[in-house]
């Protein structure tokens, strides 16, 4: 009875580790397998990340060359400024001499002598000189007149530079935009990928449950190996307690003598 008490307990032991050894092998099935689904999904958005840093140093090389080929469309600008500059000098300059010579024919108009030398001034001579003066005026208006277009054109080709140089900064923000993100890319790339190498690790490490399924599987040689000994020796003492009993070799031995 006792024998077979701990048989049945042998067999409690057989299926507890059983049910431990399905238990374990589940659970590193299951950590390997979402491990592995884990780490392929990174491994996925790591390759959408490189297209799309791909795709993004296209922009870049697309807008820096644009940018290159506006820069080429303003770099005489600070030159065109400098030029207009001087145009406004010239003209107020030319302003001025004309006032002063309006000043010397408002003289000649307004007097018949010198105020120095009270000599009188002759009057087909203060018409020459006028006359003179009136012509000189008229040159300088010309002057002022292609100088003033001369700051016309500038400045129109000044205001087209103010339109791509708003261009220019619009493509330079796209360029700050685009090399952020592929910055940010590279960031996100560099971490997934010392993620990744963490789950390998981790999967490395499963290794471990490896460990307690041998031992499980060491106890449960251990039990079996018990329980067949307990069996040999159940089936011992049942064969001697079948010797020993009348109808067996016992009562053929007392029956021949």
């Amino acid at each position: 009875t006792d024998n077979k008490t701990i048989i049945l307990e042998c067999d409690s032991q057989i299926e507890i580790v059983n049910s431990k050894i399905e238990l374990t092998k589940k659970h590193i099935a299951e950590l390997k397998q979402n491990t592995e689904t884990l780490i392929q999904e990174k491994r996925n958005k790591i390759e959408e990340l490189n297209k799309q840093n791909v795709d993004n140093e296209k922009i870049n090389q697309k807008l820096q060359s644009q940018i290159e080929t506006l820069r080429k469309k303003v770099e005489k600008e600070e030159l065109l400024k400098t030029n207009v500059t001087k145009l406004k000098t010239s003209i107020s300059q030319l302003g001025k001499k004309i006032n002063n010579i309006n000043e010397q024919i408002n003289f000649y108009k307004e007097n018949d002598q010198c105020p120095t030398c009270s000599q009188k001034i002759d009057e087909s001579f203060k018409q020459t000189v006028i006359t003179e003066k009136q012509t000189s005026i008229e040159n300088i208006n010309q002057t002022i007149n292609e100088t003033t277009d001369k700051q016309e054109k500038i400045n129109k080709m000044l205001q087209a530079m103010f339109i791509i140089n708003k261009e220019i900064t619009s493509l330079n923000q796209k360029l700050t935009e685009s090399n952020m993100n592929f910055m940010s890319n590279l960031k996100l790339i560099d971490n997934m990928t010392k993620e990744i190498e963490g789950l390998n690790k981790k999967i490395d490490e499963s290794e471990n449950e490896n460990n307690s399924l041998f031992g499980y599987n060491e106890q449960l040689q251990k039990i079996n190996a018990q329980k067949e000994a307990l069996i040999n020796k159940k089936e011992l003492f049942s064969a001697a307690s079948y010797l020993l009993k009348d109808t067996g070799i016992k009562a053929r031995i007392i029956k021949q003598y």
